[in-house]
């Protein structure tokens, strides 16, 4: 099987990111989770998706267009996936923190994790 992700076989990285999804998000194997990511963090965030597909069979994980600017609402689509999900990961180069997308998620019961410009070394 090819991965466009990578190697699924558990990393040091994997193993702090499935951390991270248990401990810090509480994230359960009925929910689901959404990660938001674009095209320079995407091989960060498959790290991630891979932990939490060990988790939870409702892993999803979806590539955005860079904005300019923070704060940058994301595509209305996106917005609706975002509250539709349990838990949401913003793994972007621009921070999605102060959007109504997120605002209206969390609203809505999300927990999420805003970690714009995330590095391996973080």
């Amino acid at each position: 099987m090819v991965s466009l992700l990578g190697n699924p076989r558990k990393s040091p990285l994997r193993q702090k990111a499935s951390c991270i999804l248990k401990d810090a998000m509480g994230l359960k194997p009925t929910e689901g989770i959404l990660i938001v990511t674009d095209r320079l963090l995407f091989n960060l965030a498959g790290e991630f998706f891979f932990a939490a597909q060990s988790i939870t069979p409702k892993a999803r994980l979806i590539t955005i267009d860079i904005p300019q600017t923070h704060g940058t609402e994301p595509h209305r689509g996106v917005a609706l996936m975002m509250k539709s999900h349990e838990v949401c990961l913003l793994i972007t180069t621009k921070s999605l923190t102060h959007t109504n997308a997120t605002a209206n998620a969390t609203k809505n019961g999300a927990r999420i994790a805003s970690m714009p410009g995330l590095t391996a070394g973080m």
